[in-house]
């Protein structure tokens, strides 16, 4: 058995109709999230050697291009719900006095930060830039909402939808304008390329035959960790294709978001008893979530977390540790199980057999 883990399939995730943009909303396309980011820095006249505030269950990749950029970065601790307390935060914001704070929907769970912002908002900087990380949720534009002119949302298609590219949305009043097209575009092709590629081999895990699925399957995994070493690596933000924004601005999100809420309706029915196994943890999330995750989370104690990984992986489920160089990976790991249109039902119970023998 083998089971596509990234989305897979352009006609499971789209449809003919363009998602609304509310007039209280602007929106700019970049390449990748952290083109985004390096054109927020510029526009924006944060200098070097700015603080940047980030949860500890954050991309190390993404980390390090920040030092290149000039960056120091300090983090603040999340929970093993990807939660933090907003007086803890209030605190972490005193100390660090950040001129950019980033808050994670963590694996698509909404950050209760956001909720309950009056407990900290007070200790945020009237200059500080406020990014809302979405990478790993599919961004619902007219359900936005902006806490200063100086809060942004930002999303990473790749991760979520078959589709390269970055939406940033803004306030209106935020004075933003897109990058000229000829910017960085060497490296714009370099990451289209990679793109493409990448979806090739997604595709090609479709086949028919055990065998090639989980061959192509294999190749898919190395060719997305190849995208660490191509995404967010140019000096200059790169703006995303045009023809690339069009595509993304016609997300079939209900259906997209029906589709998971099933599955993690399955999934909870089908792992119930797992959870009284001394190897696993129950990673909480409120119902008003089952829609927006990106993959199910499951929690794995340290002791035993690679020998859980190596029998799933064993089984053609390849997930694998999930942001394993953050600071939050020290102490805990999780993997994401695989959800979307996608999948079939199924492919569900197989994934949730596959967990069942990895932990006996």
């Amino acid at each position: 058995m083998t089971v596509p883990l990234q989305p897979t399939g352009w006609h499971f995730y789209l449809n003919s109709k363009a998602v609304r943009l509310p007039s209280t909303v602007r929106d700019f396309f970049y390449a990748s999230w952290e083109d985004a980011l390096w054109d927020l820095l510029k526009q924006l006249r944060i200098p070097q050697g700015s603080t940047v505030l980030v949860p500890s269950f954050f991309c190390g990749d993404v980390v390090a291009n920040m030092a290149d950029h000039g960056l120091t970065t300090k983090f603040y601790p999340v929970d093993q719900n990807f939660q933090t307390k907003p007086s803890l935060f209030a605190t972490y914001l005193k100390k660090a006095r950040p001129q950019v704070v980033v808050i994670l929907h963590a694996v698509g769970i909404t950050n209760r930060l956001l909720i309950q912002h009056q407990q900290w908002m007070s200790y945020l900087p009237s200059d500080t830039l406020l990014i809302e990380d979405s990478v790993h949720r599919v961004v619902e534009p007219d359900k936005l909402f902006f806490l200063s002119q100086r809060h942004v949302v930002m999303d990473s298609l790749r991760k979520v939808v078959p589709l390269p590219g970055s939406n940033l949305f803004t306030h209106p009043s935020l004075k933003l304008t897109s990058p000229p097209f000829h910017q960085a575009l060497e490296y714009q092709v370099r990451v289209l390329g990679w793109w493409l590629v990448f979806q090739l081999f997604l595709h090609l895990s479709l086949l028919p035959f055990r065998c090639w699925q989980l061959f192509w399957n294999q190749q898919a995994e190395k060719a997305m960790l190849r995208g660490y070493d191509v995404i967010g690596d140019s000096p200059e933000a790169a703006r995303g294709w045009r023809g690339g924004k069009w595509v993304a601005r016609r997300l079939n999100i209900a259906s997209i978001h029906h589709s998971k809420k099933q599955q993690v309706l399955l999934y909870l029915q089908l792992l119930e008893p797992i959870w009284q196994s001394t190897k696993v943890f129950q990673i909480h999330f409120p119902v008003s979530d089952y829609h927006q995750l990106r993959g199910f989370p499951l929690g794995l104690h340290l002791p035993t977390a690679n020998q859980v990984l190596a029998k799933l992986r064993s089984q053609g489920v390849l997930v694998r540790f999930e942001l394993n160089d953050s600071p939050w990976s020290q102490e805990q790991k999780v993997v994401y199980l695989p959800l979307g249109p996608h999948l079939k039902e199924s492919q569900i119970h197989e994934v949730a057999k596959a967990v069942h023998n990895a932990i006996v």
